[in-house]
């Protein structure tokens, strides 16, 4: 509101209305954003607010829509990046803080249905990796150049090395670092709850509601009372405000990181 409150104000006194304008577009664009990562289960309702906020703040210039070094547009791509970097390392940190818990929930992890079939798909990957190089040894591929080809298998062979390590990494940092059990009068509206409370056969709350509200909370405070429920199983997640901030910076100091890196 500060941000398009801020718009309106030059907007009155310049007499132009692309102040008001700009802003209400950066807002829609960062909307879409925050609502997608909201309702994915990757940021919380504040992260998602001020992202919406900065929205406001940054605009989107009318005149240059498809500019991709634009502040805003930049901004928006960066957040991916970094907020990307910073989740993976603040990841490693906490399995890091959490070491023995962590082996052996990676132990049992890497013996569900899921990711021994993730495993032999990148196991399988590896022989027909192999076969491509000797298949290219001596030619061009599709009309593509050896080198270049070469080049992109290798790459997509080791993102999906990358996505194996990443994914045993999350689930197992998730169970043992941010999955805490708590009383109902710790619970705040917004809180992920991890798994759903029944209770007779009535489901009271659960992932699927993105965020605990506060009738919710109320009968949870009614059902400890006649000891029906003791705690309830939320899901803590990481804090993404730093991530924000330090794409603001590489905005400034690279414009958008993925143009840069390209060029």
């Amino acid at each position: 509101m500060l941000g398009l409150g801020t718009r309106l104000i030059f907007t009155i006194s310049t007499g132009s209305g692309w102040y008001l304008l700009e802003g209400l577009l950066g807002f829609i664009l960062f909307f879409v954003l925050a609502w997608v990562m909201f309702y994915s289960g990757q940021w919380g309702g504040g992260d998602s607010k001020l992202l919406m906020g900065l929205g406001a703040v940054f605009g989107l210039d009318v005149g240059l829509p498809g500019d991709l070094q634009q502040m805003s547009i930049a901004f928006v791509m960066n957040v991916l990046i970094v907020g990307a970097v910073y989740g993976l390392c603040w990841a490693i940190i906490l399995a890091i803080k959490n070491r023995k818990a962590f082996v052996q929930q990676l132990k049992d992890i890497s013996k569900e249905r899921k990711i021994r079939f993730l495993r032999k798909l990148v196991q399988y990957s590896f022989f027909i990796f192999v076969f491509i190089f000797i298949v290219t040894a001596s030619s061009t591929t599709f009309l593509v150049p050896q080198r270049e080809w070469r080049l992109a298998v290798s790459a997509l062979f080791v993102m999906m090395i990358l996505l194996y390590w990443v994914l045993l990494l999350t689930k197992a940092v998730e169970k043992i670092a941010m999955l805490k059990h708590i009383a109902p009068e710790r619970l705040t509206p917004g809180d992920w709850i991890a798994e759903d409370v029944i209770v007779k056969g009535k489901r009271i709350c659960g992932p699927k509601d993105l965020g605990i509200d506060e009738q919710q909370i109320k009968t949870l405070l009614k059902l400890k009372q006649k000891k029906l429920i003791h705690t309830v199983l939320i899901k803590e997640g990481i804090p993404f405000v730093p991530s924000f901030l330090l794409a603001f910076i590489v905005t400034l100091l690279a414009q958008n990181l993925v143009v840069t890196l390209l060029i």
